[in-house]
């Protein structure tokens, strides 16, 4: 088998792998979103409100040359990019304005806050008040903005007094008798006039822009806002959760995934099976559902022409990446299937490791089997065991012990498989795990088809890369994948089996193989190639 294409799977995770996972933890968004929301309209509804009122307060700084100021702490401008609005709003929010407001307040100032922001462009220094009453936030705007006034009022008072005071101290000191013609003494008593009519006068440099009315309606909670972010916020934490749960989530999760990143068509869809089924129908005490013998009777019709000849392969490997993933139950199943279709079948347990057939069919293990028939020391007939009630299929045994005994390579395989094909129409194989057993790479070189079984929420992500990969090295590109669902099987599959031939002879058109295939089988020399998916 030559090689088709084998894309990377890491090379196309990314955006499709993340919407997937939205997909799949679409519930969890849901419910997060949901409870998000709710709990927000609740607040909204519950919460005390609060009821915001603003004043605005005008600055008018100094030019650095005014003279009738220089000495003054006033606002003034700066000659750096500092703004004497944003030093103004510093200043105003400070504890030298913000306690005696407070203060003088009272009962005013229960329950309220005040937020002072500058407006640079305007020269405006905006003081938003917050209470539980709107009223109350109007009061304590106009009482902050009014203070602030104030305040800086009575400390521009404060230096005009002692300004005005030492004025007169060195007015006094200049003798009577040399006041005439004296320049010193016309320019103290030019200045002392100047600042006797400042006197009872405000700050220039700030005043009471507009007063603060009471609001209409409270400023918080805000329902629709609060219900907006809430839907934002979970909706965000929602997908990061998603996104996690996908990332250390090692498993293969869906067939969209191993459509678009494997790129390999799906050839059968096995239900799952409930543990105990499973288990009667493996240890030999119980019969396959008819949900998932259709699975298997899909998988038959599908192979119907993939053979090198256009007809059924006449070798055909089941493995799987990791065990546990449903391949030895694949392998007995399509066996049973092929050989109810009046197909001579050998069935060979070719897992030496873990060898299981014998149990599945409840048959003992000869003395003979596949390790004598792969060292050379006896013919295929006389290791082979008749399937019993299964018309047309035969075992190719192992014992636990072969794995120790028989070093599996090409040119054995491929001798086994010779003999084989004189005795029967086509040989299954259940190999070991791919990325457990480097032998299984020789058994998959060796046959015309290549099958690997993935069990969604087990088959682990990585070891399915590394298998594509280890099967890329020689050239080899499976067939597709038998999937087994997460879905449990529904009450029209049922658990009542009334036998094979009801099950087997509902034969599948070629349009509807195609449809859940997702393609058409074409042949190119030796080689099956499927279209890309």
């Amino acid at each position: 088998m030559t090689d088709t294409s084998f894309p990377s799977g890491l090379e196309r995770q990314g955006s499709l792998r993340y919407l997937r996972a939205l997909r799949r933890h679409a519930r969890l968004l849901l419910v997060l979103v949901a409870v998000a929301v709710a709990a927000a309209a609740v607040y909204s509804l519950t919460a005390p409100k609060r009821y915001e009122a603003s004043a605005d307060l005008l600055i008018q700084p100094l030019s650095p040359s005014a003279e009738t100021y220089q000495g003054f702490t006033l606002f003034r401008e700066t000659f750096d990019d500092s703004s004497p609005v944003v030093t103004a709003a510093r200043l105003i929010k400070s504890r030298e304005i913000r306690t005696p407001v407070f203060d003088r307040l009272g009962d005013d100032a229960k329950g309220a806050s005040v937020v002072v922001q500058p407006l640079g462009q305007a020269n405006v220094v905006t003081i938003h008040a917050t209470a539980p009453d709107a009223a109350q936030a109007a009061r304590v705007a106009n009482a902050y903005a009014e203070g602030t006034v104030r305040l800086r009022s009575e400390a521009f008072q404060t230096e005009l007094t002692q300004r005005i005071e030492r004025l007169r101290q060195q007015i006094a000191l200049i003798p009577v008798s040399q006041r005439p013609g004296n320049f010193e003494f016309a320019d103290l008593q030019k200045q002392l006039a100047t600042y006797r009519g400042l006197v009872g006068t405000p700050d220039p440099t700030v005043r009471q822009l507009t007063q603060a009315a009471p609001p209409t309606s409270p400023s918080w909670p805000r329902p629709l806002l609060s219900i907006i972010v809430a839907f934002l916020v979970a909706s965000v934490v929602g997908i990061g959760v998603a996104m996690l749960l996908e990332t250390v989530n090692p498993r293969i999760a869906s067939e969209e995934e191993l459509l678009l990143e494997q790129r390999l068509p799906i050839l059968a869809r096995v239900p799952k099976l409930p543990r105990d089924v499973a288990r009667s129908y493996l240890t030999g005490r119980g019969t396959m559902p008819r949900g998932a013998w259709k699975a298997y009777s899909i998988l038959r019709a599908v192979l119907a022409t993939v053979g090198p000849d256009g007809g059924y392969p006449r070798s055909i490997l089941v493995t799987s990446a990791s065990p546990g993933d449903g391949k030895t139950t694949t392998a007995v199943n399509l066996a049973i299937t092929l050989a109810a279709s009046n197909l001579r079948v050998v069935l060979v347990d070719c897992d030496l490791h873990r060898p299981m057939i014998a149990t599945v069919f409840n048959v003992p293990v000869g003395r003979l089997g596949v390790a004598d028939v792969l060292a050379g020391r006896a013919p295929p007939e006389r290791c082979l065991t008749p399937a019993a009630t299964h018309h047309n299929l035969r075992l190719l045994l192992a014992k636990h012990r072969d794995a120790l005994g028989v070093l599996v390579d090409r040119a054995k395989l491929a001798r086994m498989l010779k003999q084989l094909g004189g005795l029967c129409d086509v040989v299954v194989l259940d190999s070991p795990p791919l990325a457990e057993i480097a032998e299984v790479l020789d058994m998959a070189d060796s046959v015309d088809t290549v099958l690997l079984t993935v069990r969604l929420g087990r088959t682990r992500r990585e070891k399915l890369f590394q298998s594509r990969e280890l099967l890329a090295r020689r050239g080899i590109s499976p067939a597709g994948f038998v999937v087994t669902t997460r879905e449990s099987m529904t009450r029209e599959d049922g658990y009542g089996y009334g036998g094979y031939a009801d099950d087997l002879s509902e034969g599948l058109e070629d349009d509807a193989v195609a449809a859940l295939t997702g393609q058409r089988h074409r042949k190119s020399g030796s080689v099956l190639h499927l279209g890309d998916t």
